[in-house]
Protein backbone atom coordinates (compact mmCIF):
# COMPACT_ATOMS: atom_id res chain seq x y z
CA UNK A 1 0.00 0.00 0.00
CA UNK A 2 0.81 3.49 -0.42
CA UNK A 3 1.06 6.38 2.20
CA UNK A 4 1.82 9.84 1.82
CA UNK A 5 1.38 12.65 4.39
CA UNK A 6 -1.78 14.61 3.85
CA UNK A 7 -0.42 17.60 5.47
CA UNK A 8 -1.20 16.25 8.80
CA UNK A 9 -0.99 12.77 8.99
CA UNK A 10 -0.11 9.52 7.26
CA UNK A 11 -3.06 8.49 5.25
CA UNK A 12 -3.28 5.34 2.65
CA UNK A 13 -3.77 5.61 -0.80
CA UNK A 14 -6.84 3.60 -1.55
CA UNK A 15 -6.31 1.28 -4.68
CA UNK A 16 -7.19 3.32 -8.02
CA UNK A 17 -9.15 1.76 -10.84
CA UNK A 18 -7.84 0.71 -14.05
CA UNK A 19 -5.41 3.48 -16.53
CA UNK A 20 -5.71 5.86 -13.13
CA UNK A 21 -2.14 7.76 -13.28
CA UNK A 22 -0.86 9.04 -9.53
CA UNK A 23 -0.63 12.45 -9.63
CA UNK A 24 -1.74 16.01 -8.16
CA UNK A 25 -4.95 17.41 -8.84
CA UNK A 26 -7.16 20.45 -8.57
CA UNK A 27 -7.26 20.55 -4.47
CA UNK A 28 -3.40 19.76 -4.61
CA UNK A 29 -3.86 16.41 -3.68
CA UNK A 30 -1.94 13.41 -4.41
CA UNK A 31 -4.38 10.56 -6.11
CA UNK A 32 -5.56 8.25 -8.86
CA UNK A 33 -6.52 10.40 -11.52
CA UNK A 34 -7.11 9.64 -15.32
CA UNK A 35 -5.94 12.78 -15.90
CA UNK A 36 -4.24 14.74 -13.46
CA UNK A 37 -3.18 18.09 -13.40
CA UNK A 38 0.52 17.29 -12.84
CA UNK A 39 1.41 13.61 -12.92
CA UNK A 40 4.48 12.04 -10.77
CA UNK A 41 6.54 10.45 -12.83
CA UNK A 42 9.19 9.77 -10.15
CA UNK A 43 9.23 8.85 -6.75
CA UNK A 44 12.93 8.79 -5.42
CA UNK A 45 14.40 5.95 -4.22
CA UNK A 46 11.76 3.48 -5.36
CA UNK A 47 14.10 1.75 -7.99
CA UNK A 48 14.51 -1.66 -5.90
CA UNK A 49 17.70 -0.14 -4.04
CA UNK A 50 17.05 -1.14 0.02
CA UNK A 51 17.19 2.81 0.94
CA UNK A 52 15.26 4.71 3.48
CA UNK A 53 15.37 7.91 0.81
CA UNK A 54 14.53 11.12 2.85
CA UNK A 55 14.56 11.28 6.73
CA UNK A 56 11.59 11.93 7.81
CA UNK A 57 10.12 13.53 4.66
CA UNK A 58 8.74 12.54 1.47
CA UNK A 59 8.89 14.00 -2.33
CA UNK A 60 7.92 13.53 -5.96
CA UNK A 61 8.92 14.60 -9.68
CA UNK A 62 6.55 15.52 -11.90
CA UNK A 63 5.98 15.75 -15.21
CA UNK A 64 6.33 19.03 -15.66
CA UNK A 65 9.88 18.94 -14.16
CA UNK A 66 9.05 20.00 -10.59
CA UNK A 67 9.91 19.21 -7.27
CA UNK A 68 7.00 18.67 -4.65
CA UNK A 69 8.30 17.39 -1.05
CA UNK A 70 6.95 17.44 2.39
CA UNK A 71 7.69 16.61 6.05
CA UNK A 72 10.59 17.16 7.99
CA UNK A 73 12.99 19.91 7.02
CA UNK A 74 16.10 19.38 9.89
CA UNK A 75 19.19 19.99 8.21
CA UNK A 76 17.47 21.58 5.27
CA UNK A 77 16.25 17.84 3.62
CA UNK A 78 13.41 20.16 1.50
CA UNK A 79 15.48 22.70 0.20
CA UNK A 80 13.08 25.67 1.37
CA UNK A 81 16.10 27.55 2.76
CA UNK A 82 15.00 28.11 6.44
CA UNK A 83 14.98 25.38 9.60
CA UNK A 84 11.05 24.01 10.43
CA UNK A 85 10.27 20.69 12.40
CA UNK A 86 7.65 20.17 9.97
CA UNK A 87 6.22 21.55 6.88
CA UNK A 88 3.28 22.17 4.59
CA UNK A 89 2.12 19.54 1.94
CA UNK A 90 3.88 20.31 -1.39
CA UNK A 91 6.87 22.27 -0.51
CA UNK A 92 8.72 23.20 -3.72
CA UNK A 93 12.65 23.59 -2.92
CA UNK A 94 13.49 26.89 -3.67
CA UNK A 95 15.22 26.96 -7.18
CA UNK A 96 16.88 30.12 -8.15
CA UNK A 97 14.76 32.04 -10.94
CA UNK A 98 17.13 31.71 -13.30
CA UNK A 99 18.04 28.08 -13.51
CA UNK A 100 17.40 26.20 -17.06
CA UNK A 101 17.82 23.15 -16.92
CA UNK A 102 14.44 20.36 -15.92
CA UNK A 103 14.80 17.99 -13.30
CA UNK A 104 14.88 14.27 -14.81
CA UNK A 105 16.54 12.19 -11.85
CA UNK A 106 16.13 13.10 -7.95
CA UNK A 107 18.12 10.89 -5.67
CA UNK A 108 17.17 11.84 -2.18
CA UNK A 109 19.21 9.52 0.97
CA UNK A 110 18.81 10.71 4.84
CA UNK A 111 18.95 14.60 4.41
CA UNK A 112 20.78 14.68 1.10
CA UNK A 113 19.42 15.86 -2.14
CA UNK A 114 20.99 15.57 -5.60
CA UNK A 115 18.80 16.48 -9.09
CA UNK A 116 20.04 15.75 -12.52
CA UNK A 117 18.90 18.05 -15.07
CA UNK A 118 18.07 17.65 -18.62
CA UNK A 119 20.96 20.24 -19.59
CA UNK A 120 23.47 17.92 -17.91
CA UNK A 121 23.46 20.08 -14.43
CA UNK A 122 23.75 18.43 -10.85
CA UNK A 123 21.97 20.75 -8.29
CA UNK A 124 22.21 19.52 -4.06
CA UNK A 125 21.02 20.53 -0.78
CA UNK A 126 21.29 18.84 2.34
CA UNK A 127 23.61 18.11 5.23
CA UNK A 128 26.46 17.60 3.32
CA UNK A 129 28.32 15.78 6.25
CA UNK A 130 30.97 14.56 4.40
CA UNK A 131 31.07 16.19 1.34
CA UNK A 132 29.34 14.28 -0.73
CA UNK A 133 27.26 17.07 -2.47
CA UNK A 134 30.68 18.34 -4.27
CA UNK A 135 30.19 21.83 -3.42
CA UNK A 136 33.64 21.87 -2.36
CA UNK A 137 33.18 21.94 1.53
CA UNK A 138 31.31 19.96 4.19
CA UNK A 139 28.82 22.98 5.45
CA UNK A 140 25.26 22.16 5.25
CA UNK A 141 23.06 23.69 2.18
CA UNK A 142 19.97 25.21 2.65
CA UNK A 143 18.57 25.56 -0.85
CA UNK A 144 19.32 23.89 -4.12
CA UNK A 145 22.74 24.77 -5.24
CA UNK A 146 24.50 23.88 -8.65
CA UNK A 147 27.88 21.77 -8.55
CA UNK A 148 30.21 24.50 -10.25
CA UNK A 149 33.10 21.87 -9.66
CA UNK A 150 31.27 20.37 -12.94
CA UNK A 151 30.70 23.27 -15.20
CA UNK A 152 31.32 22.41 -18.27
CA UNK A 153 30.70 18.31 -17.90
CA UNK A 154 27.51 16.97 -19.21
CA UNK A 155 26.30 14.33 -16.29
CA UNK A 156 23.92 12.08 -17.41
CA UNK A 157 23.75 10.00 -14.38
CA UNK A 158 24.00 10.34 -11.15
CA UNK A 159 24.05 7.69 -7.98
CA UNK A 160 24.03 8.40 -4.13
CA UNK A 161 24.92 6.00 -1.84
CA UNK A 162 22.40 4.53 0.04
CA UNK A 163 22.77 2.98 3.90
CA UNK A 164 19.96 2.94 6.36
CA UNK A 165 22.55 2.24 9.32
CA UNK A 166 25.27 4.49 8.14
CA UNK A 167 25.07 7.95 7.01
CA UNK A 168 28.57 8.04 5.31
CA UNK A 169 27.53 8.69 2.08
CA UNK A 170 29.44 9.26 -1.14
CA UNK A 171 28.03 10.62 -4.75
CA UNK A 172 29.09 8.79 -8.18
CA UNK A 173 28.78 10.95 -11.42
CA UNK A 174 28.58 9.58 -14.40
CA UNK A 175 29.71 12.12 -17.69
CA UNK A 176 28.61 11.42 -21.42
CA UNK A 177 31.94 10.54 -22.11
CA UNK A 178 32.10 7.64 -20.32
CA UNK A 179 34.35 9.21 -17.61
CA UNK A 180 33.03 8.76 -13.67
CA UNK A 181 33.41 11.74 -11.14
CA UNK A 182 33.25 10.61 -7.01
CA UNK A 183 32.81 12.89 -3.69
CA UNK A 184 31.98 12.53 -0.18
CA UNK A 185 33.39 9.87 2.36
CA UNK A 186 36.26 7.42 1.16
CA UNK A 187 37.46 5.50 4.37
CA UNK A 188 37.23 2.34 2.10
CA UNK A 189 38.10 3.62 -0.79
CA UNK A 190 34.61 3.60 -2.26
CA UNK A 191 35.67 7.13 -4.54
CA UNK A 192 37.79 4.89 -6.45
CA UNK A 193 40.70 7.80 -6.71
CA UNK A 194 43.54 5.54 -5.27
CA UNK A 195 43.34 6.82 -1.98
CA UNK A 196 41.07 6.39 1.44
CA UNK A 197 40.29 10.64 1.68
CA UNK A 198 37.27 11.86 1.78
CA UNK A 199 36.77 14.70 -1.08
CA UNK A 200 34.18 17.46 -1.05
CA UNK A 201 34.68 18.27 -4.46
CA UNK A 202 34.48 15.51 -7.40
CA UNK A 203 37.24 13.58 -8.04
CA UNK A 204 37.85 12.15 -11.78
CA UNK A 205 38.39 8.39 -11.76
CA UNK A 206 41.49 7.59 -13.75
CA UNK A 207 40.74 4.09 -14.98
CA UNK A 208 42.88 3.25 -18.47
CA UNK A 209 41.44 -0.33 -19.40
CA UNK A 210 37.85 0.82 -19.01
CA UNK A 211 35.83 1.16 -21.80
CA UNK A 212 33.15 3.58 -21.96
CA UNK A 213 31.37 3.41 -18.71
CA UNK A 214 27.24 3.54 -19.07
CA UNK A 215 25.78 2.41 -15.91
CA UNK A 216 27.13 2.53 -12.11
CA UNK A 217 25.82 1.06 -8.61
CA UNK A 218 27.08 1.96 -5.09
CA UNK A 219 26.45 0.95 -2.14
CA UNK A 220 27.02 2.18 1.77
CA UNK A 221 30.75 1.18 1.45
CA UNK A 222 31.19 0.40 -2.36
CA UNK A 223 30.49 0.83 -5.97
CA UNK A 224 30.56 -0.58 -9.61
CA UNK A 225 30.74 0.71 -12.54
CA UNK A 226 29.99 -1.52 -16.29
CA UNK A 227 31.44 -0.04 -19.05
CA UNK A 228 30.42 -0.55 -22.82
CA UNK A 229 32.30 -3.60 -23.16
CA UNK A 230 30.15 -5.47 -20.56
CA UNK A 231 32.82 -5.81 -17.84
CA UNK A 232 32.18 -4.77 -14.36
CA UNK A 233 34.54 -3.26 -12.21
CA UNK A 234 33.99 -2.58 -8.22
CA UNK A 235 35.98 -1.22 -5.65
CA UNK A 236 35.79 0.10 -1.86
CA UNK A 237 35.21 -2.08 0.86
CA UNK A 238 35.56 -6.17 0.49
CA UNK A 239 35.29 -7.30 4.07
CA UNK A 240 32.79 -9.71 3.43
CA UNK A 241 33.79 -10.21 -0.47
CA UNK A 242 31.42 -8.11 -2.30
CA UNK A 243 33.38 -6.57 -4.92
CA UNK A 244 33.51 -10.47 -6.55
CA UNK A 245 37.05 -10.26 -7.01
CA UNK A 246 38.18 -13.13 -5.63
CA UNK A 247 39.61 -11.51 -2.50
CA UNK A 248 38.42 -10.13 0.55
CA UNK A 249 40.63 -7.05 0.70
CA UNK A 250 39.28 -3.73 0.13
CA UNK A 251 40.41 -1.76 -3.08
CA UNK A 252 40.44 1.63 -3.43
CA UNK A 253 40.66 1.89 -7.26
CA UNK A 254 38.31 0.28 -9.79
CA UNK A 255 39.00 -3.76 -10.10
CA UNK A 256 37.73 -5.56 -13.21
CA UNK A 257 35.74 -9.05 -12.02
CA UNK A 258 36.66 -11.92 -13.82
CA UNK A 259 34.02 -14.37 -12.11
CA UNK A 260 31.47 -14.40 -15.34
CA UNK A 261 33.43 -16.41 -18.11
CA UNK A 262 33.05 -13.60 -20.94
CA UNK A 263 29.15 -13.06 -20.44
CA UNK A 264 28.70 -9.49 -20.81
CA UNK A 265 27.08 -7.33 -17.88
CA UNK A 266 24.22 -5.48 -18.16
CA UNK A 267 23.07 -4.08 -15.07
CA UNK A 268 24.52 -3.74 -11.44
Amino acid sequence: DLLYNNGSSATRLLVGNQYDMLGVGESSVVGWEQNPQRRVVDIPNTDGAASDGGYRSGGVLLDDGTLRCWGHAGDETLGYGTYRGDSTFMIQPAFPANTTGKPIKWERQGADNIVLMDNGEVWVWGRNAYGELGIGNTATVRVPTKVAALNGVNIVDVQLSKSYYDPRFHTLFLADDGSVYACGFNGSGQLGIGNTTNQSTPQLLSKSDWVKIYAMGVSGGFSAGIDTSGNLYTWGWNGRGQLGIGSTTTQSTPQLVNAFGGVAVSKF
